[in-house]
């Protein structure tokens, strides 16, 4: 664990902000680089199967004395799925965002190579 540690502190100095996806494969190099971490997203897709393994996940990390109260629900968009209201009461968390289904905007980035969202306009507190 002390190269992860090591690994997760390298990152640190990188740059400002650095984003990492680290799946959603139970792994012991995950916990330490979460300990690490200013700002923990959980990215839910509101399925059913997708929300009862989010349940276990974030009682894995409480349990693990890993806290977060950032969820963001991804592709909002069929019928069959839940609910804002229900995935926030399956999860006992409020949601901060959702992120919208794109599926032309997105494919046409991967075929340019280049990121959907280039820039966020700064705001003045």
């Amino acid at each position: 664990m002390d190269a992860v540690n090591a690994f997760a502190t390298a990152l640190r100095a990188l740059a400002d902000q650095v984003f990492l996806d680290l799946g959603n494969q139970p792994s012991p190099f995950v916990p330490p680089i979460l300990r690490q971490a200013d700002v923990i997203l959980v990215v839910v897709e509101p399925e059913v199967m997708c929300v009862e393994l989010s349940v276990h996940l974030l009682e894995r990390m409480q349990k693990g004395g890993i806290l977060t109260d950032r969820i963001v629900i991804s592709n909002p968009h069929g019928s069959l799925q839940l609910s804002r209201a229900e995935v926030e009461t399956a999860l006992q968390v409020p949601m901060i965002a959702a992120i919208p289904y794109q599926l032309d905007e997105f494919s046409a980035a991967s075929k340019r190579r280049a990121p959907l969202v280039l820039q966020q306009a700064q705001s003045v507190a």
